[in-house]
């Protein structure tokens, strides 16, 4: 009389939430990309050229975790579908 508990199980459950999750993490990506990475001319044209240090610090934080939890989120939704 065990209870019969398999990580598999339980990591799918959890993925399977996150998928709902995954398409505003991708779009988060695209805009503090964008915001980070865009020539300044463009910037200046929609008046985010001169955004203080800590905000730029904090869009790019936002950018690196952001892409990090996307690539984790898509290898392991490529791993659980083969």
């Amino acid at each position: 009389m065990g209870i019969n508990v398999s990580v598999d199980n339980i990591s799918s459950k959890v993925f399977d939430n996150f998928k709902k999750i995954t398409p505003a993490l991708f779009s988060l990506v695209i805009i503090t990309g964008l915001l980070l990475f865009l020539p300044e001319n463009i910037l200046k044209k929609m008046a985010l050229d001169e955004l203080p240090d800590p905000v730029k610090r904090i869009i790019g934080f936002i950018f690196l975790l952001c892409s990090a939890l996307t690539v984790i989120l898509l290898y392991c939704f490529h791993q659980s579908e083969s």
